[in-house]
């Protein structure tokens, strides 16, 4: 079977091509639903998609974790790859056209199998013409969204040669997607989530525990892996919560982690603060993100970080830290700037 060439998809990236996406989609299909072999599959749906765009053609295919240590490297990178990016960006606003929701055939290395990631527009930033990357590109099979994804794998890449299943686990979530992937893979992976002083710190309601992370009821060294998803964004005291996590890890410890970051900031943007009294007090219009404990809810922003956080990180007693991008169409791994933060404890 002829396969069709790469340019048809990773040429100019004009308009008029644009408005082919449609069939250039069903041609896509019918390679992933007819390959006869992961190899074929690969080469097939591999040359069409990822030529130039960063990507290698080995199979299994790796994700390209590309790691950086601060501001600098991360502009240099900016500048040395910018055609790549380009064309990164390109493909997204390809598979985005026209605006509905879409899927992306794919390959989920957390369960090792060909799945269709869903695509929608909720959450887009308002004007916005691109979904919503880090929050969607959804796994049917595992309801896990790109930044969930992209956090388990890295976290398979820094642990290694260690695996997840062996390791002793902390999550600052336990009524989560991630959380029962987690206990998945390792059963027993300790989750939490912050219920408020109406539960004893360490204590339990409706089976979930509740803990405050700048105030963590764990032992010294209790694990080597802890593992927080856009939490420390929602921690006035976000400082404590570092010493907390230092303090909890054992020696060759583990933390991994997401939050809201702004790649053209050194220090962070404060949204909110708490006064003395214990009062918010808002330095820029309140934003409220999604609260898995209360979904009809929310909880309040009080920064975006920047770069210095990983010198904040490395004074309180981590020795190495840095962040992991990652960019893969195969993976469904996709937008710009998709990256999880990581730091070591001697």
């Amino acid at each position: 079977m002829e396969r069709p060439r790469s340019r048809n998809i990773v040429g100019p990236y004009t308009a008029p091509g644009l408005r082919h996406r449609d069939s250039v989609l069903k041609v896509l299909k019918s390679f992933f639903s007819r390959a006869v072999s992961q190899t074929d599959w690969a080469s097939a749906y591999g040359r069409l998609l990822t030529q130039g765009l960063g990507e290698g053609s080995e199979w299994p295919h790796p994700v390209p974790f590309l790691e950086l240590k601060d501001r600098d490297a991360y502009r240099a990178h900016h500048k040395e790859h910018a055609a790549v990016l380009r064309k990164q960006r390109a493909v997204e606003q390809f598979l985005a056209w026209p605006g509905e929701p879409f899927t992306v055939p794919g390959y989920n290395a957390l369960i090792r199998e060909r799945v269709d990631y869903a695509v929608d527009f909720l959450y887009a930033p308002a004007g916005s013409s691109q979904p919503n990357w880090r929050e969607r590109v959804v796994c049917p099979k595992t309801q896990l969204n790109n930044r969930l994804r992209g956090t388990l794998l890295a976290i398979e890449r820094l642990l290694a040669p260690r695996d997840l299943a062996s390791v002793r686990v902390y999550a600052t979530e336990q009524v989560t997607a991630f959380f029962v992937w987690l206990r998945r893979v390792n059963p027993l992976a300790i989750g939490s989530e912050f219920l408020g002083a109406a539960v004893p710190r360490g204590g339990e309601r409706n089976g979930v525990r509740n803990e405050d992370v700048t105030r963590l009821t764990f032992t010294d060294g209790a694990f080597d892996l802890v593992v927080t998803n856009d939490v420390l964004e929602h921690v006035p005291a976000y400082q404590e919560a570092y010493r907390e996590l230092f303090r909890v890890l054992a020696p060759g410890g583990l933390l991994v982690f997401t939050v809201p970051f702004d790649m053209n900031r050194d220090d962070h943007l404060i949204r909110a603060t708490l006064n003395p009294s214990g009062e918010i007090e808002h330095l820029l219009p309140p934003e409220y993100h999604g609260d898995p404990v209360d979904p009809q809810g929310g909880v309040l922003c009080y920064q975006v970080f920047g770069w210095r956080m990983l010198e904040e990180l490395r004074a309180v007693g981590f020795v190495r830290t840095g962040v992991l991008f990652y960019w893969s169409l195969l993976h469904g791994l996709l937008g710009p700037d998709q990256c999880v933060f990581f730091a070591f404890k001697d």
